[in-house]
């Protein structure tokens, strides 16, 4: 209707928090499709979804599923953030549900790739405070 004009909006707008580098940081508890939607969220342009181990912050740009790839009897018995498979740039690692690879466009740190587990991001978190509660620098 071009004659209706509106009317103000009553109490406080409603707003919400900045979002923090913690909200894009990947938890091998997480579902499978969790992660994907996580790192497809914030893929570029974005920054990236962030991985954390050891005293690195790697960031990853690509997620998808295993798939059949692994035995579901191995996965059903493997916890979750085990490192199934390592290449230069990519990971499979067993999530809550199931396995995903986890891609990076750069080369993962050697220490990663010859890693056998990711701890949830709680117990590298005291290493990454700061950068945690940092606020996303998301372009416009």
């Amino acid at each position: 209707d071009p004659g209706w004009t509106g009317k103000p909006q009553e109490g406080p707008a409603n707003t919400w928090r900045k979002r923090t580098q913690a909200d894009v940081t990947l938890d091998p508890r997480m579902t499978v499709e969790a992660i994907v939607r996580t790192v497809r969220s914030f893929t570029k342009p974005f920054p990236g979804a962030n991985l954390l181990f050891e005293a690195a912050v790697v960031k990853i740009f690509s997620a998808e599923p295993c798939g059949p790839f692994f035995d579901a009897e191995l996965l059903r018995r493997t916890e979750p953030g085990r490192i199934l498979r390592a290449e230069e740039k990519r990971i499979a690692v067993k999530a809550a549900d199931g396995a995903v690879w986890l891609e990076s466009d750069s080369a993962l740190p050697a220490t990663l790739r010859a890693a056998k587990h990711l701890h949830p991001p709680l117990l590298y978190g005291v290493r990454h405070a700061d950068f945690l509660r940092e606020a996303l620098d998301m372009p416009r």
